[in-house]
């Protein structure tokens, strides 16, 4: 009897044992107070351009460009250009865009035959989502350039004085 009542005992402890040792950390769960997601609370948006001597030399340089205030607007620049700022997730717009052209200027230098001309481009855009901690969001925003680092001959020069250039036609529709 004595026997019985000492594994009915020694079951007992055994049990309140393997209760007390249960993963209470239950992860599905939410946690009391409720943890806030990082989600994407600020857009970044990053506009430049910067071009080789030949097209400040040859051609008017436009830069079409979503501003802070959500609007698009056109400028005239001559030389290296850049345009950076932040705006809460409520405040963005629909649409950022930034169009960059070369048009001939009426009065350009003579092209001179053997000559190479500094064509080097480096334009950059893009828009970007940061989160609460201030991480970038790699599912949010959209990045467009054209970089690279020639020379024009004189028959490419002349050629491109022909007509308008296209530098860059960058879009990005924001989904919330």
């Amino acid at each position: 009897m004595l026997l019985k009542a000492m594994s009915v005992l020694v079951g007992l402890a055994m049990s309140v044992a393997f209760v007390g040792c249960g993963d209470d950390d239950n992860k599905d769960e939410p946690k009391p107070g409720g943890e806030t997601q990082d989600v994407v609370e600020t857009v970044a948006v990053d506009y430049s351009v910067s071009l080789g001597k030949a097209y400040w030399d040859y051609f008017d340089i436009s830069v079409e460009y979503t501003t802070p205030a959500g609007e698009v607007v056109v400028k005239t620049i001559t030389q290296a250009w850049e345009e950076k700022y932040e705006v809460r997730l409520a405040q963005v717009v629909e649409k950022y865009v930034m169009k960059v052209t070369a048009t001939p200027k009426a009065d350009h230098p003579e092209v001179t035959d053997g000559m190479y001309y500094d064509m080097a481009t480096n334009i950059h855009a893009e828009v970007s989502g940061k989160t609460k901690s201030g991480k970038y969001d790699p599912e949010f925003g959209y990045e467009g350039s054209n970089t690279g680092n020639w020379e024009a001959t004189s028959k490419e020069m002349n050629r491109r004085l022909q007509q308008t250039n296209l530098l860059l036609d960058f879009s990005y529709n924001v989904v919330k």
